[in-house]
């Protein structure tokens, strides 16, 4: 293993940087936060589709669900991606 020197302000950088992309990491578990389980589900009518998601795109209340859904199923509606 190759050693090399760090300075102190180079050292407290590298750490905030790993830090900060720790944080950003947790993005995920504030949109699960946002969306409630089933709300999707349920304003598609129990079954959700891709005709539903494209309405559920529109409303501002389910918009977030909508996206969560499309990013979570990269495989699903890729029309609407």
């Amino acid at each position: 293993m190759k050693k090399i020197r760090l300075t102190e302000s180079e050292l407290i950088s590298l750490i905030s940087r790993i830090i900060k992309e720790e944080e950003n990491d947790q993005w995920i578990q504030s949109a699960m936060k946002d969306t409630k389980k089933g709300k999707l589900t349920k304003f598609c009518g129990g079954k959700v589709t891709c005709k539903c998601v494209k309405y559920a795109l529109k409303d501002d209340e389910m918009f977030r669900g909508a996206q969560l859904y499309l990013n979570m199923n990269p495989d699903k509606c890729t029309s609407l991606q």
